[in-house]
């Protein structure tokens, strides 16, 4: 994955849990899952599965913005 990132340029952090270090810290169940993480560390949104887009949306807007 890190290498299609370069290949691809992308100019964003790119995280690859193999050992599913981040699925156990997070209590991630379900695959796809949406955390939204404040600058604290405190979980304030979660979404398992598709879709929520406009939810997500505002609550980054918001944390942004709490900034």
């Amino acid at each position: 994955m890190v290498g299609a990132a370069r290949t691809l340029g992308t100019d964003y952090p790119v995280v690859q849990d193999n050992d599913h270090a981040i699925w156990k810290q997070y209590g991630v169940r379900g695959w796809p899952t949406t955390l939204l993480i404040d600058r604290d560390g405190v979980i304030r949104f979660r979404h398992i599965g598709e879709g929520a887009y406009q939810e997500t949306e505002a609550v980054i807007r918001q944390l942004l913005s709490a900034g």
